[in-house]
């Protein structure tokens, strides 16, 4: 779609760089073309490795044939967790870190009222609330969160840095947040598995939606 009609500017911002989350980058369109102008942003990477660097080497020989030089006006920007920036005019932005392998940012996007969190990838402690991921989606319209695993399964996978359905409304609840998404499902979850899920997360909390692909999403 922004292929077809780029704009002058798109800012986009990466939760962290592990393959899963940037494999798309060598593939988006805009990157490339002439008139646009495209800032990535992270916040997880430690000063000795910028942004570009990290890049630069998902694009090179033998993992992708086009290196990072042929993109167009592309700038790879570092951002500070915890501190609020304004991409544009009337939107704000506010981070923070999660606890992931090699780091990761979360982030909470408000625009005309409106609100919307994006919680991935993070582990959370049992029984005990992240605090700063509970301040950061307090009062949210949606929040996105990282539900690869159920509580049952929670235990087997401590340090992977990911967290469970069920701590979703968990944070959901005491933040106040509208409606909780959880995403980021394990592929040894099926859609039968999910909508299981599903059904027992409404009696939990009505109005979760957990993510699907295709999910449109109106604040």
């Amino acid at each position: 779609m922004l292929a077809c009609n780029p704009p002058e500017r798109i800012d986009l911002f990466l939760t962290h760089t592990h393959h899963d989350h940037v494999a798309g980058v060598p593939f988006f369109k805009p990157a490339y073309m002439a008139g646009t102008r495209v800032d990535f942003w992270a916040g997880h990477l430690p000063p000795e490795t910028p942004l570009q660097e990290v890049m630069r080497r998902l694009m090179q020989a033998p993992l992708f044939p086009v290196p990072i030089d042929r993109l167009g006006d592309c700038r790879f920007n570092s951002l500070v967790r915890g501190a609020p920036i304004q991409p544009g005019p009337g939107i704000e932005l506010k981070t923070c870190p999660l606890r992931h392998p090699n780091g990761a940012c979360g982030y909470r996007i408000s625009y005309a009222g409106k609100s919307i969190c994006i919680i991935t990838d993070t582990e959370h402690v049992p029984g005990t609330l992240d605090q700063t991921i509970v301040d950061l989606v307090r009062g949210a319209d949606i929040m996105v969160y990282d539900a690869m695993f159920t509580d049952e399964e929670f235990p087997q996978f401590i340090t992977w840095g990911h967290s469970t359905w069920q701590e979703a409304l968990r944070i959901a609840d005491a933040a106040g947040v509208r409606v909780a998404v959880p995403f980021h499902h394990s592929p040894s979850h099926d859609d039968d598995c999910l909508d299981r899920l599903a059904e027992i997360a409404q009696t939990i909390r009505r109005g979760t939606v957990f993510a699907s692909e295709g999910l449109v999403l109106h604040p």
